[in-house]
């Protein structure tokens, strides 16, 4: 085993993503799930960093991106590592004072950005201002993070990073968009 995978909160498509602000149009001020809490997250997380292994969490929300730092940041100060690698799987809802908590640290963001392909039928949930802070792939590299991207490709198209346009033509954010060269710097070689 080389990683430890935990979950803070749910997923984008399922509108369970931990908010700082509530859903749209869902009563009762609804923000989401919460599925660790800090300390659970701290204590695995520790052990596994002690022991060498990388964590990998799972957190789409704001709130549960803000968990999971907190919980790094608190491992590092313990355990300092010159070179961590912790990541955040999903990474979602960034905007950008995460985005620099997650560079002072060089987390690792592992965004589905094709989610903006399938997903864009439940944008409206989130609104306008908060879709321009989702899959921030370009927020993501001009803070000199290092991300991934995944597409599940050829079940999945590869460009939505690229036009992060849904598949009926909604677009997510259009400030986020990036070139082919810069999303893969190994295009047409």
């Amino acid at each position: 085993m080389t990683d430890v995978k935990q979950y803070v909160d749910g997923f984008v498509s399922e509108r369970t993503a931990w908010l700082s602000q509530p859903y749209i149009g869902i009563p009762n001020n609804y923000v989401g799930l919460q599925l660790s809490s800090t300390e659970q997250l701290y204590k695995i997380g520790r052990k596994a960093h002690r022991a060498g292994w990388q964590l990998a969490t799972h957190a789409n929300g704001d709130l549960a991106i803000d968990r999971i730092l907190s919980v790094y940041e608190r491992i590092q100060r313990g355990l300092p590592k010159r070179d961590a690698r912790f990541r955040i799987e999903h990474c979602t809802l960034a905007p950008k004072p995460l985005v620099g908590r997650m560079g002072a640290m060089q987390v690792i963001p592992a965004p589905i950005s094709v989610y903006a392909y399938f997903h864009g039928d439940v944008r409206h949930f989130y609104g306008q201002e908060r879709a321009k802070d989702t899959f921030p792939m370009r927020t993501f590299l001009h803070a000199g993070l290092r991300p991934t991207d995944s597409s599940d490709n050829t079940a999945s198209p590869v460009d939505p990073q690229l036009t992060r346009t849904h598949m009926k033509g909604d677009v997510w954010g259009a400030s986020q968009r990036i070139t082919l060269p810069t999303s893969n710097p190994f295009a047409g070689q």
